[in-house]
């Protein structure tokens, strides 16, 4: 009766697998420059020679596979970029039994001083990491700023201060340049920019400078006119910020007409109001003195041979002016004739044309502007120009139309040519308005400007016209924002939402991009990987003065699918005005999602064909590391069978390294199906099918992270 009650479990190789359990063994080296191998354990450190900036220096890396099998070098990197590859082997380069492969390590330091880095080689057998090490070798200047009393270092990009100076007067200061590197350096141009800086002393350009050597030279301070002097200076790559202020009085001219303050420099022109016969026309003049010391005023004079201009009230002469005074006088116009009459008005060494109009009589219209307090006289074809604007927000001016004549005038019509430029007009009077002898009417014009850059449109006013001008500058920065949802490590297959909100309301209507980048831990892509629309982009608004973005799906929150291969999932926004203007700030805030390398998840198990003596068994899966490395089954007997079916677990690494690394698992992600054929041999008394003596099978799933959920299917 013993013989009738045995079983012999025959496993045949995975539908698409090889079962056997020969391994490929890697080693690691370097070779020298006699072609001798020194042995790398993981965790050496391979160090360069000492190597100047910009020049580089190589290390040849061997792998060998001392083993029986085949191997795949599933990539290898260095970092960081002072480091460089030349020949590595792309990753699924498959390496035979008893092959090397060698590539080649460059070093091409940037900096002066150590850099560390790393070697990192991926193979079926685990991560190998090696230490790099090489010192940069070249020169680094050091700056010091020598006066009489003190010398001061000062930085690239740094200030130098010169003490304060009398106009056309000089002060020095010399700078000491100084080698501090490991290796000859070079300057190959010194120079300066600002009218009030020159230099003496230089040496012989190129200069060459030693380890521990250096070299000066004079930097002179010379200026012209009082106030503060900026300028630069130059010493090859390296710039410094040069800055002095000049001492002396500086005397400012202006004058007054219809209420408004005129700034006029020598030779410039003053400009009188039309005057009417018998009348006398007035404009006060003023001496500022805006300078850093005390100004005198000896002489002011009318010239020309017209008596129509007069000074009716000078103060007494000469006449010191200390720093931040000012002095006023009147300038009189009484015209003799109709049309314009000129003159001139003296002032020590500067000269003022004085140009007044004589009129017979009737209406005058005189047209000003007033922009951020101050009135400003325009005249036709003339410019009327505000203050930059900001995109999304808008500046005013008032618009007066003065009647200065003796008459009635009348006004028919105003109007801006073209509003599509953000001009538009406010508050106009009733038309058509008549303005009696010293009767006004204002309005407002208002600049909205949509774009960057300076706008322009014309202001009509009967048969006058004025160009509107306005410089929009960029909108406001965004207010900061941060996503709201998951982050963090997340599950593979899911679907979590995000959102973006804005810290505070923001005045103009924003639209905006998500984009997702996906930085693999195992070296290939998830395609799965994408938002909700299907894309790895998604568009979004944000209405003016709110803050939370709307999506597609009229939602504040998008779905992403997370897909099933280990990784870090980045999502990083755009920002943009209606339109097209930047908003995106230069330190963008990325919202980042972690999936993890995990133990395998069984899906489904299922017998999918079965004969007498035979079953099949397929399995769908997912292992977000993609190191899947045993299946493990166990046979549970059906009622009333007494024998026993021993556990079978198979190698499948090799196996499935290759289905991972073929193009079929790339759409997959980390997804697979396999089917495991289970042929049964023996006898058990009363039983003529063996399939009925196995009541179900078990299967588990092993990775280097632990073991997967069990999943039973039911024999038939």
């Amino acid at each position: 009766m013993g013989s009738r009650h045995f079983i012999t479990v025959l496993v045949a190789s995975l539908a698409w697998v090889s079962c056997a359990f020969a391994q490929p063994n890697f080693s690691y080296g370097i070779i020298d420059s006699n072609g001798n191998t020194s042995t790398l354990a993981s965790g050496a450190t391979i160090t360069f020679p000492s190597t100047a900036i910009s020049s580089t220096s190589s290390i040849n890396v061997v792998i060998s596979n001392l083993g029986d099998q085949p191997g795949v070098v599933n990539g290898v990197s260095v970092t960081p970029v002072a480091y460089q590859l030349s020949g590595a082997p792309l990753p699924g380069t498959s390496l035979a039994a008893g092959a090397n492969l060698t590539f080649t390590v460059k070093f091409v330091p940037t900096v002066v001083g150590p850099t560390p880095g790393s070697l990192n080689i991926q193979s079926p057998v685990g991560s190998s990491s090696f230490v790099l090490s090489g010192v940069g070798l070249g020169s680094v200047f050091t700056y010091q700023i020598q006066s009489a009393s003190q010398s001061t270092p000062v930085s690239p990009s740094g200030t130098i201060t010169f003490p304060n100076t009398s106009v056309n007067q000089q002060s020095t200061l010399t700078v000491q340049v100084t080698n501090t590197g490991s290796q000859t350096g070079q300057v190959a141009t010194i120079a300066t920019l600002g009218t009030a800086y020159q230099l003496s002393n230089l040496p012989f350009l190129p200069v060459t400078i030693p380890p521990n050597g250096s070299t000066s030279f004079t930097v002179i301070f010379a200026p012209t006119q009082p106030g503060l002097a900026q300028g630069r200076l130059q010493v090859g790559t390296d710039s410094f910020n040069l800055t002095g202020t000049g001492n002396g009085p500086a005397l400012i001219y202006s004058y007054s007409t219809a209420g408004t303050s005129v700034a006029v420099q020598n030779n410039g022109v003053v400009v009188f109001s039309p005057t009417a016969l018998g009348s006398i026309g007035s404009t006060i003049f003023s001496i500022a003195n805006q300078g850093t010391t005390s100004g005198v005023v000896t002489s002011i004079g009318i010239g020309g041979p017209n008596s129509v201009f007069s000074l009716p009230n000078l103060p007494p002469l000469p006449l010191t002016l200390s720093p931040g005074t000012s002095i006023s006088f009147t300038v009189n116009f009484t015209p003799t004739a109709v049309g314009v009459t000129n003159g001139s008005l003296l002032i020590d060494a500067q000269t003022f044309t004085l140009s007044g109009s004589g009129t017979a009589g009737g209406a005058s219209i005189a047209y000003s502007y007033t922009n951020a307090g101050t009135s400003l006289p325009v005249q036709n074809s003339g410019s009327v120009v505000f203050s930059p604007t900001a995109v999304g927000s808008t500046a005013t001016i008032s618009f007066t139309i003065n009647n200065q004549g003796t008459a009635s005038a009348t006004v028919g019509s105003i109007y801006v040519g073209s509003t599509a430029t953000g001009f538009g007009l406010n508050g106009l009077p009733g038309l058509p308005i008549t303005l009696g002898p010293g009767v006004s009417t204002t309005f407002t014009i208002n600049f909205a400007p949509n774009a960057i850059g300076v706008a322009n449109a014309t202001l009509a006013i009967d048969t006058v016209s004025f160009t509107l001008t306005g410089p929009g500058t960029p909108p406001p920065a965004l207010p900061g924002y941060s996503f709201t949802g998951a982050s963090g490590t997340q599950a593979p297959m899911t679907q979590p939402g995000v959102g973006l909100t804005l810290s505070s309301p923001y005045s103009l209507p924003v639209t905006g991009t998500l984009t997702i980048t996906f930085v693999s831990a195992v070296f290939v892509d998830d395609p799965t990987i994408q938002f909700a629309t299907g894309s790895r982009t998604v568009s979004f608004t944000i209405p003016a003065n709110a803050t939370s973005a709307v999506f597609v799906n009229g939602s504040n929150q998008i779905q992403l699918a997370t897909g099933s291969v280990a990784g870090t999932i980045a999502i990083t926004p755009s920002f943009n005005t209606i339109g097209g203007i930047a908003l995106t700030p230069s330190s963008s805030l990325t919202l980042q999602m972690t999936i993890a390398q995990l133990p395998p998840v069984l899906l489904a198990l299922q017998l999918t064909s079965s004969a007498a003596n035979s079953v099949s068994l397929t399995f769908t899966g997912m292992d977000t590391g993609r190191n899947l490395a045993q299946a493990n089954f166990h046979f549970t007997m059906a009622s009333g069978v007494t024998l026993t079916i021993p556990d079978i677990s198979l190698n499948v690494a090799q196996a499935f390294s290759s289905w991972y690394q073929g193009s079929a698992s790339q759409a997959a992600g980390s997804l697979f199906t396999a089917t495991v054929p289970f042929t049964f041999q023996g006898q058990i008394q009363g039983i003529t099918n063996l399939v009925q003596a196995i009541q179900s099978i078990s299967l588990t799933l092993t990775n280097a992270q632990g073991v997967s959920n069990t999943l039973t299917a039911q024999a038939p």
